[in-house]
């Protein structure tokens, strides 16, 4: 069976290994089949892109523009 895909956006540098040892207790691989934006802005350039994912984890209020933010352009 396939990994999920994931794309992690945080401003936190520590995050992308934090969350990849997370779920790696939880049986979840994301060591290769992932994405880590730093920024809102990071994060529309590799959607734009054309890169699909199965799963976003999106920091609350990166700066400078918030997840919900980023949801919410998404959705549009």
């Amino acid at each position: 069976m396939p990994r999920a895909r994931a794309l992690i956006i945080d401003d936190n540098p520590h995050a992308d290994f934090l969350l990849r040892d997370y779920f790696g207790h939880l049986d979840f691989d994301l060591s290769t089949r992932r994405a880590f934006a730093r920024s809102v802005g990071d994060a529309m350039e590799i959607i734009e892109s054309g890169a699909e994912f199965d799963i976003a984890l999106i920091a609350a209020n990166p700066e400078p523009v918030s997840g919900l933010s980023l949801f919410n352009q998404l959705k549009d």
